[in-house]
C-alpha cells in the first residue's frame, strides 16, 4: 500500500528504502523512559506501569515543497498520544527552475510502546486496543497545461572507421499526495524469548491522487553502412496513469489485535505495539503548475491516538 510510484530514485516513500538524508531533512527519535506527565485537559482511564515509548518524528524535503513534523508523544499514565504532520508541493518559479525542479515533501510520524503484561498461567488470550480519532486530508493536481515537456539527449562519437550516434528523447512528469496510518502489536514473552502474534490484521487508513506521465524513445545509428546491422531504435512509448481524488480519513478508529495461547504466571510478557503515520507530496515536470499537499492530526484532545487498558483473559 506504500511507496506508489518512484522514477529515478524520487520517491515520496524515502523511508522505504533507509534515504534519512535531503534538503531540509531533520530527524527527531530518541528513547523515553516512564513518563509521569499527563496532557492537560485529558482524562483518560488507562494506566501502564513500567511501560516505555520509543517516538519517532522525521522530515524531508526539497525544492519548492515545505514539510511540518510535529514530536510524536505518548504518555504511560494516562495511554493518551499525539501524532501530526504536514506536507506540500507546488512547481518553482522560474528563477527557482520551474519544473525541472523536484519539489517533495515527506514527513512521518511513530509511537511504539513497550508495556509489560501479567498473564496467568494456562490456555488464554490477551486484546490489543487503540482509540484512534484523526483528521486527515489530501489533494494534488495541476492549474493549467498538462502536457509534459520532453528532454533530448544526444551524444555522437567518431571510432575513425565510422561515427555513432545516439538521441534519447524522454518526458517525465508527476503530481502526487497520499496520507496514511497502520499500526501492530505482538507480545514477547522475555522469560523464554518467546513470540505471540495476533489472529487478525487492521489494513490501516490510506487515500492518495496520483498523476503520471512517462514518455520515452531512443535511437542509435552508425554512418558506416557496413555497420547498419546494428542500428536500432526503440518506441516513442507512453504511459500515463492518474488514481484517486482528493479526500483523506477523518473520525474515531478502533484497531484491535488479538493473541491466544498457553500462558505461565511465573513468565514476564510484554506487549509491543505501535501506530505510525506517513504523508507525502510530490510535483515534478508538467508545464502546468502543480500542487499538492498532506494533513494528518491526531494530536490534542479530539484528535488522538490513545492506547486502551489490555484485556486479559
Amino acid at each position: 500500500m506504500e511507496g506508489r510510484i518512484g522514477k529515478n530514485g524520487r520517491t515520496g516513500y524515502r523511508w522505504r528504502i533507509g534515504v534519512l538524508s535531503g534538503l531540509g531533512a531533520v530527524a527527531l527519535a530518541s528513547i523515553f523512559a516512564l513518563s509521569f506527565v499527563a496532557d492537560a485537559g485529558v482524562a483518560h482511564p488507562a494506566s501502564f506501569p513500567g511501560a516505555y515509548w520509543a517516538p519517532y518524528t522525521y522530515r524531508d524535503n526539497g525544492g519548492c515543497a515545505p514539510a511540518h513534523a510535529y514530536p510524536a508523544h505518548w504518555a504511560a499514565t494516562t495511554g493518551h498520544g499525539s501524532l501530526k504532520g504536514s506536507t506540500s508541493a507546488k512547481t518553482c518559479p522560474a528563477y527557482r527552475g520551474g519544473s525541472t525542479v523536484d519539489s517533495d515533501g515527506y514527513t512521518s510520524q511513530e509511537l511504539e510502546v513497550y508495556a509489560p503484561a501479567s498473564m496467568p498461567s494456562g490456555v488464554g488470550g490477551i486484546n490489543v486496543s487503540w482509540a484512534i480519532n484523526v483528521a486527515a486530508n489530501q489533494a494534488s493536481g495541476i492549474t493549467g497545461s498538462l502536457s509534459c515537456p520532453s528532454v533530448t539527449y544526444s551524444y555522437n562519437y567518431n571510432y575513425g572507421y565510422t561515427w555513432y550516434n545516439y538521441t534519447d528523447t524522454y518526458a517525465d512528469c508527476e503530481v502526487s499526495s497520499s496520507v496514511e496510518m497502520y499500526g501492530y502489536a505482538y507480545v514477547y514473552d522475555m522469560t523464554t524469548g518467546s513470540y505471540f502474534y495476533s489472529s487478525n490484521y487492521w489494513g490501516g487508513l490510506y487515500n492518495e491522487t496520483f498523476q503520471y506521465n512517462d514518455t520515452y524513445s531512443y535511437s542509435a545509428t552508425y554512418s558506416n553502412s557496413s555497420y547498419w546491422i546494428y542500428n536500432y531504435s526503440y518506441g516513442p512509448y507512453s504511459y500515463n496513469y492518474s488514481s484517486g481524488s482528493a479526500g483523506g480519513f477523518t473520525g474515531s478508529y478502533a484497531p484491535q489485535w488479538f493473541f491466544n495461547g498457553t500462558f505461565s504466571s511465573t513468565d514476564s510478557y510484554q506487549v509491543i505495539t505501535y501506530i505510525d503515520a506517513y504523508q507525502s507530496s510530490y510535483v515534478y515536470g508538467y508545464a502546468g503548475s502543480g500542487h499538492a499537499s498532506t494533513t494528518i492530526n491526531a494530536a490534542g484532545t479530539t484528535h488522538h491516538v490513545n492506547l486502551l487498558p489490555f484485556s486479559i483473559w
